[in-house]
């Protein structure tokens, strides 16, 4: 399915509301969208009303909880390329 709103300067506000109707029609398990900046970062900060808009690196991927029976959602998680394929450096502590 796609969405004509889903492009990047579109409106997150809208965006955000019509999947909320959608999984309150449909009742997804699950649900991929894919966008570009600047609305993916915007239409993240729509699901966490304490996260300012974050910047996307290229073929980065956020993680969101939502609740459609208490309307509640969450960021689970936000993660770059080289953190999906495991390249990413862990949390080392650095030699003194």
């Amino acid at each position: 399915m796609t969405e004509d709103g889903i492009t990047p300067y579109g409106d997150s506000e809208h965006v955000a509301s019509y999947l909320r109707a959608l999984v309150a029609v449909d009742n997804p398990a699950s649900m991929l969208l894919v966008s570009h900046l600047p609305l993916v970062g915007y239409l993240t900060a729509e699901f966490d009303a304490e996260m300012q808009p974050p910047m996307f690196p290229t073929s980065s991927l956020s993680c969101i909880e939502y609740d459609p029976k208490t309307g509640h959602s969450e960021v689970v998680w936000l993660k770059s390329p080289s953190q999906l394929m495991g390249y990413a450096p862990k949390n080392r502590k650095r030699p003194n």
